[in-house]
């Protein structure tokens, strides 16, 4: 009985062993870890340190930012899918800043318009904003259409294969051309 004693505390001595060397391996990989961090920091300091105060931006001194610009977004706002899902967007943006003109916020719906619609709403000069988006939904339906017929070999072209500016906008027939701009343009 003695040596089965006996060898149970050697094989508790053993298995403890084991378990404090696995145990200070853990520590010292954990250390090791540590110091890699610190070094890290305290070379990007080092970097940090050895610019001048002018050349350290506000990012470098102080993380990036969080702050969002609603006025660059809106400036820079894109079509991407529909005009409605456009308009959503941009109406959403523009609800979020203050101080943009009429004109400022026309110029910007109608520069982030695909190009077909864009050129055709941009030739149209609106005077606000629900003009834009009025007149973009009624080219992209336009263009829908034309696409559609093209797809099934027929098409609804003036003279010259041409569509009118009042094939695509019935209700500006009647309107002037003061600037003598042509009135026709190329259906796409």
């Amino acid at each position: 009985m003695a040596a089965d004693a006996m060898h149970a505390i050697d094989y508790l001595r053993a298995r403890t062993k084991e378990s404090v060397n696995c145990r200070l391996h853990s520590v010292e990989r954990h250390h090791q870890e540590i110091d890699a961090r610190l070094q890290s920091v305290f070379t990007e300091q080092q970097s940090l340190s050895a610019l001048s105060d002018d050349e350290k931006t506000p990012a470098t001194r102080f993380g990036p930012s969080t702050y969002l610009d609603y006025n660059v977004d809106l400036s820079k706002i894109k079509q991407r899918g529909t005009i409605m899902e456009y308009q959503e967007n941009f109406e959403e943006l523009s609800n979020m800043v203050r101080g943009w003109p009429v004109k400022a916020l026309i110029r910007a719906f109608i520069g982030g318009l695909k190009d077909e619609i864009h050129i055709v709403v941009q030739a149209t000069k609106p005077h606000s904003i629900s003009d834009c988006f009025e007149l973009a939904r009624m080219v992209e339906q336009k263009h829908r259409k034309v696409h559609l017929a093209a797809r099934q070999g027929t098409t609804n072209r003036g003279i010259c294969g041409q569509s009118t500016r009042t094939d695509l906008f019935p209700q500006l027939a009647g309107m002037a051309n003061p600037r003598g701009y042509p009135t026709t343009i190329t259906a796409t």
